[in-house]
């Protein structure tokens, strides 16, 4: 078995354990570039704020291929890069699905396609927005850094992806959203 990646001091051994148990990569070239389709989405759930009010939940995001194709145009796809997760659960058991369901598949995936290197920087629990639109909520952020652009979208645009990981991410997702980043340069 492999050391863990290193993770930030202080991460939760949840985030942890998340990557220390990827199998080793499976032989074979990285995957293509493919088109990134959406999966389908669960039928509509209403949901309660926190008012009592019934509302419809806000969409499920999906990755597009499009998105991708911008960011790849005026990124290094060989650059490293963060994801910033911001997770709002579904409040039946959506924290429990998203560790216990996505994540495993996503690190298989990400095993499959000789993908290594990927390394959790930080999950929190949000305590308060201090700045932020009225009615705004998460309920974690996650910061995972990639080796490279192109490892983050191979994974995502990838059939795998979308049969095995993107049904289990909807399901435990209310909301989210999904920031790339990259280092700023510093100023001399």
């Amino acid at each position: 078995m492999r050391a863990a990646p290193p993770t930030a001091p202080g991460a939760p051994p949840l985030l942890a354990r998340m990557w220390h148990d990827i199998p080793p990569p499976v032989d074979g070239a990285r995957g293509g570039k493919s088109v990134l389709r959406a999966a389908a989405l669960p039928p509509a759930r209403r949901i309660a704020d926190s008012s009592g009010t019934q509302q419809e939940p806000d969409m499920i995001h999906p990755i597009h291929a499009a998105t991708l194709d911008r960011l790849a145009a005026t990124l290094d796809r060989d650059a490293p890069v963060v994801m910033l997760n911001l997770l709002r659960f579904d409040p039946a058991g959506g924290q429990a699905r998203y560790f216990g369901d996505y994540v495993p598949a996503f690190r298989r995936i990400a095993a499959a396609l000789g993908i290594e290197g990927i390394a959790p920087l930080w999950s929190g629990a949000v305590a308060a927005p201090l700045a932020a639109p009225a009615g705004e909520a998460w309920d974690a952020v996650v910061l995972v850094r990639y080796p490279r652009l192109a490892d983050f979208a191979a994974i995502v645009s990838s059939a795998a992806y979308r049969r095995d990981a993107a049904p289990h991410r909807e399901a435990a997702l209310h909301d989210w959203r999904l920031i790339a980043q990259t280092e700023l340069a510093r100023a001399a």
